[in-house]
């Protein structure tokens, strides 16, 4: 394995690097490290916490929240926005420690929670962080539920924002791939700080604002099309323009305009897709979404005395991302033999086998109609009124703090409403519709006026509170002083997703009576205390307790202890056990009943048993297609909880370089989830109870949704309705690895000073059960239903010193893993896929221009190298997984800084 290679190379040559000076990047005075309450030095702690320089990320080029975490080795997160086409979750990135999930790993800005984003509550958006105004990001790799309460499962990160100065910095930076066709990124800031002579006042200011263009998936030629028969590997629709049309009775599924079809987005492929059509809808997609992002940072600051101070914080995140996608499909239309359109009665041509004196049903994708555009718009706020300082030996900090997270989406073009369509197809009015050809203008102004445009979601969170925190001394000791912090924490979290429901039931053929609108709210109070123990000489224990009570998902207690021996000042061992929790967010636990498509394309394990159709089965139907999900929240879910332990060494022989090593085991229990799609059909026997059938439901109920309504109004009871997908709590969830980071610094080179760095994890398992008591499931290396857990990925770092001059090389690594394989999305099982590894490589130069300006230029991805094939099923996006690789192809960058 090329990553392990790299770190056992550079372990080697770490013995015989010899310095005479250093870079010094740590704290020069101590700060409260994530992870403690106690006010130390990073190096002094016992806890695996890596610390990120605002210097350190400028120097590699990156340029948001997002990007920076995903080159924390420990992050396997995979909500990011290239992976926000044709998906539900608004544009929004999420982190993801340990592969568990961005609602396991406890977001932080200076070391307060934030807000989850108001769709499904999920988790905090990374693209609400001020990314502008971060001075550094600290990173603890390990369990903290008993330090900060829910969601510190597989650890926390914290964003911690610039602290009072004086002078004032502006920046730009610009960047461009070099393949062309989109994806440009630019960025403006401007900040200024003021305090007075004698540092009692304070005034901070940052204003930044950052734009991408989108990259359609045309402009790249590995993700232009779904269609592709190197790999035998299929994306497409049954839902497409021509129209495909079915007769019940004949069993008749097929396309007026097969073979040709309407290509390039309509395609025929035999004996695949017998005599229909395709759509080819990724063709259709961006890669990269339009976005922009506007932040402000606001801060005061007073010292009432040396002792006591106060200040108070406002940030605002604004952020417009633009989701573009495949004209919209439509599936439930009949057209009768009346309609002048109807194949074989002059205008479209004839379908061997139709009986013409009977109804027909249609799937037809409005191309009409133009692309889909979505627009969700955020704003993220949050105010801070802090108070910190001394009072008889203690010190002290305590806090108000509001903060809300609000989501608008706007459908722009491309929604139309089901009803004004299908009376156009099926009885003319006002004129008849041809979902065959390209219309007439009077058929053009009726799918124009059945648009819906306008918003259509509305999402609201909100979370205020209070927390008070006191630390001190509280005894000595022959070995050192006894160290206490006691604190509490109390907060309210409200939570609102409201629908447009006449114009999005009309959008989806749901019935006006539906409402999928969401709303819930808490109060969660918490205390906790913490103990600083010295053992003896070399050897001390952290210890903690935090009692955790929510009004709707009842109390936990949750304890650490952590150890930590350091005979000397060139090594150290630390090892820590602690119990974690999660509480289930509010959209889990009132999320209403939701009929939609599921992600993936998958064959009716009835009606298209291996992609192949039945008697009674539709091709456009119930072949490789998205099937109907149906969600709903569980009022009577338990918190998750989790064990994790921890063991670690860090031998740092001299200034010039360190290094550490540190295993790692979680185990989760209780998880909350509802079963996938890819379980459910790849073992239909089994979960039989979670296919439902349209005639298991009333006729009411099945005339509401699309799939179950065949030619002239009628219930075809055989199709499949949904997927029962409810909230539940399910299995555990097993993983442990090793974490490596190497730092070394050498003075004396031919070319200047050298730094090297390496920050690698390697998980050794990692699986699950899908429900309580089941058998676990290996999900190590390899696709397991919606997840992927890498066995290794690293970021190794090169930097080169001479003078004014800077040279940074970076490479970002992740190994090789089993594709997802879905059936119904290979032409074959001879197609079966592994996913190659991914490495790319940085090279930033960059020079300080007198006391006041910075330059920085350099080329991300040097090699070009495109992502690696993948016939993942999840997205709407083809031929690689936008989750963990970019899209951009090499790109060149430069930023200039000033600061005076």
């Amino acid at each position: 394995m090329n990553g392990v290679r790299y770190a056992v190379v550079l372990a080697a040559l770490l013995p015989t690097l010899t310095a005479t000076a250093q870079d010094d990047v740590r704290p020069a005075d101590p700060v409260v490290i994530t992870g403690t309450a106690f006010r130390r030095l990073a190096q002094e702690t016992g806890l695996p916490v890596t610390v990120i320089q605002a210097r350190e990320w400028r120097r590699a080029g990156i340029t948001s929240a997002e990007a920076l975490v995903r080159s924390i080795s420990a992050d396997q997160g995979l909500v990011g926005i290239s992976a926000a086409v044709g998906s539900f979750h608004a544009g929004r990135s999420e982190a993801g420690l340990r592969g568990l999930g961005g609602n396991r790993t406890l977001v932080l800005l200076d070391s307060r929670r934030l807000p989850n984003h108001p769709y499904t509550s999920a988790a905090p958006d990374l693209s609400a962080i001020p990314f502008a105004a971060l001075e550094r990001v600290e990173v603890l790799r390990d369990g903290a539920s008993a330090i900060y309460g829910s969601d510190a499962i597989g650890g926390v990160i914290n964003f911690v924002t610039r602290g009072d100065w004086r002078g004032v910095e502006a920046s730009a930076s610009w960047r461009r791939p070099l393949q062309g066709g989109g994806g440009d990124e630019q960025r403006v800031t401007l900040a200024a700080g003021w305090t007075d002579p004698q540092d009692r006042y304070g005034l901070l200011g940052v204003l930044d604002e950052r734009r991408q263009q989108a990259l359609p998936a045309s402009e790249r030629d590995f993700a232009a099309s779904g269609v592709n028969l190197e790999h035998g590997a299929i994306k497409s629709s049954g839902i497409t323009f021509p129209a495909n049309v079915s007769q019940p009775g004949t069993n008749v599924s097929a396309n007026p305009y097969f073979p040709a079809c309407r290509p390039p987005d309509s395609f025929s492929l035999v004996p695949t897709f017998g005599q229909t059509c395709r759509d080819d809808f990724a063709l259709s997609s961006n890669l990269i979404p339009r976005n922009r992002q506007v932040t402000l940072l606001g801060r005061a600051s007073m010292k009432f005395s040396p002792e006591h101070a106060a200040s108070l914080a406002y940030l605002r995140v604004n952020t417009e991302t633009e989701l573009s996608n495949a004209a919209f499909p439509l599936s439930g239309l009949s057209m009768t033999p009346a309609s002048p359109f109807y194949p074989g009665a002059g205008i479209t041509p004839a379908v061997a086998g139709l009986n013409p004196a009977r109804d027909i049903s249609l799937t037809w994708r409005t191309t009409a109609a133009g692309k889909r555009v979505q627009e969700p718009i955020s704003v993220a706020q949050r105010l801070v009124l802090a108070f910190d300082g001394a009072l008889g030996g203690w010190n002290y900090n305590a806090g108000l703090f509001a903060s809300g997270h609000d989501t608008d989406e706007f459908y722009r073009n491309g929604f139309v409403r089901f009803t004004p369509i299908l009376r156009a197809v099926r009885d003319g009015s006002p004129v008849f519709l041809n979902p065959f050809g390209d219309p007439t203008p009077e058929q053009a102004a009726v799918i124009e006026a059945a648009q819906i445009r306008g918003r259509v979601i509305e999402a609201r969170g909100r979370m205020n509170g209070a927390d008070a925190r006191i630390t001190g001394k509280l005894a000595e000791t022959a070995h050192g002083p006894v160290l206490l912090a006691v604190g509490a924490e109390a907060r309210r979290e409200t939570y609102r997703q409201t629908f447009d429901t006449p114009l999005f039931n009309e959008a989806f053929g749901l019935p006006p009576t539906v409402d999928l609108s969401v709303a819930g709210s808490r109060r969660a109070w918490a205390l906790f205390a913490e103990v600083d123990l010295p053992l003896a000489k070399a050897l001390s224990a952290q210890a903690a307790l935090r009692q955790d009570r929510y009004s709707d998902a009842g109390s936990t207690l949750n304890p650490k202890l952590a150890l930590r021996y350091k005979p000397g000042d060139a090594w150290l061992l630390r090892a820590s056990a602690n119990r974690g929790f999660r509480a289930p967010t509010l959209y889990e636990l009132n999320q209403p009943q939701r009929i939609a498509p599921g992600p993936g394309l998958f064959n009716d394990p009835v009606l298209c048993p291996g992609g192949t159709v039945a008697p009674g089965g539709v091709a456009a139907r119930d072949c490789r297609q998205q099937f109907n999900l149906r969600t709903a929240g569980n009022p009577n879910l338990k918190p998750e909880t989790a064990r994790a332990f921890s063991l670690g060494f860090v031998v740092e022989p001299s200034a010039a370089w360190s290094a550490s090593l540190d295993w790692w085991q979680i185990d989760l229990r209780d998880q909350v989830g509802a079963l996938p799609a890819t379980p459910l059909f790849a073992d239909p026997v089994r979960y039989a109870d979670r296919f439902v059938r349209c005639g298991q439901l009333s006729a009411a109920a099945a005339n509401a949704i699309a799939a179950c309504r065949g030619a002239g109004g009628t219930v075809d009871a055989r199709a499949l309705a949904y997927l029962e997908g409810s909230n539940d709590n399910l299995g555990r969830i097993q993983t442990r690895g090793l974490d490596v980071e190497l730092k070394a610094r050498i003075s004396d080179t031919p070319l200047g000073r050298l730094s090297v760095g390496l920050l690698g994890t390697y998980v050794d398992r990692y699986r699950f059960q899908r429900e309580r008591d089941g058998v676990f499931v290996d999900a190590l290396g390899r696709v397991t239903d919606s997840t992927i857990v890498l066995r290794w990925q690293h970021t190794l770092s090169l930097r080169l010193d001479r003078g004014p001059w800077a040279a940074t090389v970076v490479n970002r690594y992740k190994t090789h893993y089993e594709d997802q394989n879905l059936p119904s999305a290979l032409l074959s099982p001879s197609y079966r896929n592994r996913v190659d590894e991914y490495s790319l490589w940085d090279l930033v130069l960059s020079r300080q221009a007198g006391q006041n300006w910075q330059i920085s230029m350099g080329v991300r991805n040097v090699f070009d190298t495109d992502p690696p094939f993948s016939n993942q099923n999840f997205l709407a996006l083809a031929n690689y997984e936008p989750r963990l690789t970019d899209p951009l192809g090499r790109s060149i960058f430069l930023s200039v800084r000033y600061a005076q």
